[in-house]
C-alpha cells in the first residue's frame, strides 16, 4: 500500500504576510518580463508575481526582446509556443547568441 503525506496549503493571508516580509527584507525590486501569446498566463504569472514583489513588465511584441531590451530584466518567463518565434529562439536572442 502507498500512502502520501499531503500538506495543508497555507492560508492566502499567511502567503501575503509571509511574501511582504521577504520584500521588506530585499533592498532591490526584482525586475520581471513575461513574453506570452496568451493573455490569460500573462495575467496569471502577473498576479503571481507582483504578490511577490516583483516590478512586471510584457513586450507587446516578442521580437522586442533583444539582449540590449531584455538584459534590463533579472527574471524573463517565455512561452516555448508563440506564433513567428519560439521560446528558445527569443531565448538565444536574449543571450545574444544570434
Amino acid at each position: 500500500m502507498i500512502t502520501f503525506n499531503i500538506a495543508k496549503k497555507p492560508a492566502a493571508a499567511q502567503l501575503q504576510k509571509e511574501s511582504s516580509a521577504m520584500n521588506r527584507s530585499v533592498s532591490k525590486q526584482w525586475r520581471l518580463a513575461i513574453v506570452d501569446d496568451e493573455a490569460d498566463i500573462r495575467q496569471l504569472v502577473r498576479d503571481v508575481a507582483v504578490d511577490l514583489g516583483f516590478a512586471v513588465e510584457e513586450p507587446s511584441d516578442p521580437d522586442v526582446c533583444t539582449s540590449a531590451h531584455c538584459s534590463r530584466f533579472d527574471v524573463v518567463v517565455l512561452d516555448l509556443m508563440m506564433p513567428g518565434i519560439d521560446g528558445i529562439e527569443l531565448m538565444r536572442r536574449i543571450a545574444g547568441d544570434t
